[in-house]
């Protein structure tokens, strides 16, 4: 049954990409249904490390540079680079690297994987480490709050108490698990007050209801914390960024090493430090691991830079209330005078329930912004969002094409574009642009990052 099952998903994947497409999703399902023990033969095979990476924001983004500096490192990596986080996703990841004898022959494995998928996939095979990047608000139709969803990984948790977890001790939410489970934990974190001048919203303590209080927080919940009614508190952190710098990417040291990149916003310091954190677990030379994450090439939409017509537009994906704020984070620290562009589409993969609109701070995006256009399946929604925080109806409007949009940002008289997307805008706007680069004689993967 394994080899069949192999041979067939070998053959759909081989088809599918033949195709033009991906190659992931039909196989998996297929496999799924026939035979998903084929996880626990696969898993078993890895010589080493099984990672499996979850949490809100960054998964994709954290798994894709593990198996970057893994590979850049010496070892025969399987991932699921392409994000396709749920079961079906890390069968055919594992299927696509194998043999047709059913050898795999992999040093590691890592593994983005979706909250609401973890459990599944720790039916059949225990990882060395799950990594937990942080835990906020998403997908309100689906999983409701985050604490309905640390509640679901907890039960999954359980089924593995022998694997290591690696978590931001900068998030409540991701601390309480080492109150309320087994597995030894690893903390990371930021040792730095990088906010500028927002206080925390209000944070309850999962023990015991009190307030949380901050020594110093960065953005939504995440901080150096202490509950002010029990124990609960930030742990001491095992791998810490000090000497945050923002000057020409992110940069930071940890460990005794001096890690510069050219991401951008905090975000990105949490998402190289839980990678630090994780390669320096399984024990692997991080020498070189600054250079290492300043040759890899984000997946699209991640801060993804393309030059129209002398301008350069920035593409990045935000699709929740964290994300957006440290999008538009982003977009505050450039001083420029800019346009921007806000695609939000309400399909069930990004959640129908677009009401965290109201929960994102776009009235920081007043400074040195020319011209605000919407667009998406609910660029009305957004568009009257931005009216109550206080813009005046000459610089906000909608846009009925994205290509409308790029040419009235081109028109006008701005430096750099910003285009912020939740899922599914930024999949459907992105060939656009991409055409639109190349209308112009430049393509985008030619030019220096």
């Amino acid at each position: 049954m394994t080899l069949l099952c192999i041979w067939l998903a070998k053959l759909i994947i081989w088809t599918s990409r033949k195709l033009g497409h991906s190659g992931t999703n039909a196989a998996g399902k297929i496999v799924v249904r026939l035979y998903p023990r084929i996880l626990t033969y696969l898993a078993a095979q890895v010589k080493k490390d099984i990672f499996i990476v979850c949490g809100t924001n960054g998964k994709t983004s954290v798994n894709n540079l593990i198996c970057e500096v893994l590979t850049k490192t010496g070892g025969a990596v399987v991932c699921n680079n392409l994000g396709a986080n749920m079961i079906e996703g890390v069968i055919v990841a594992f299927i696509d690297k194998c043999s047709l004898s059913g050898k795999l022959g992999a040093d590691f494995a890592t593994f983005e994987v979706d909250e609401g998928y973890v459990g599944r996939v720790l039916e059949y095979f225990k990882p060395s480490y799950i990594v937990l990047c942080n835990l906020f608000h998403d997908q309100l139709d689906r999983y409701g709050d985050a604490l309905t969803t640390a509640d679901m990984l907890e039960r999954a948790f359980l089924r593995s108490p022998e694997t290591k977890l690696i978590l931001n001790g900068d998030d409540p939410n991701c601390v309480q698990f080492s109150k309320k489970l087994p597995n030894k934990c690893i903390f990371f974190g930021i040792d730095q007050d990088l906010n500028d001048g927002n206080e925390a919203k209000n944070v309850f303590c999962r023990f015991c209801g009190g307030m949380l209080k901050y020594e110093f927080f960065h953005y939504s919940q995440l901080g150096k914390f202490k509950c002010s009614s029990c124990d609960f508190a930030r742990p001491a952190l095992d791998c810490a960024a000090a000497d945050v710098s923002f000057d020409n990417g992110v940069s930071f040291s940890v460990g005794g090493s001096r890690i510069e990149t050219t991401l951008r916003g905090v975000y990105n310091v949490y998402n190289t430090l839980a990678v630090y954190t994780a390669v320096s677990c399984c024990g692997m030379d991080t020498r070189d691991f600054s250079a290492i994450v300043n040759g890899y090439k984000t997946m699209p939409g991640r801060m993804e830079e393309f030059h129209i017509g002398g301008k350069k537009l920035i593409l990045n994906l935000a699709k929740n209330p964290a994300g957006f704020n440290q999008a538009i984070n982003a977009v505050t620290r450039d001083a420029r005078g800019k346009d921007v562009i806000l695609a939000i589409n309400n399909t069930i993969a990004d959640g129908q329930d677009t009401s965290w609109l109201w929960d994102v701070d776009f009235s920081l995006l007043r400074e040195n912004t020319r011209l605000i256009q919407t667009h998406g399946s609910r660029m009305y929604d957004t568009l009257l969002r931005l009216k109550y925080s206080g813009f005046p109806d000459e610089t906000i409007t909608a846009a009925p094409s994205m290509a409308a949009a790029l040419e009235t940002a081109l028109a006008g008289g701005s430096e750099i574009i910003y285009v912020l997307a939740n899922y599914s805008a930024l999949y459907m706007i992105r060939p656009a642009i991409v055409s639109k680069s190349e209308e112009r004689g430049v393509r985008n993967e030619e030019l220096p990052r």
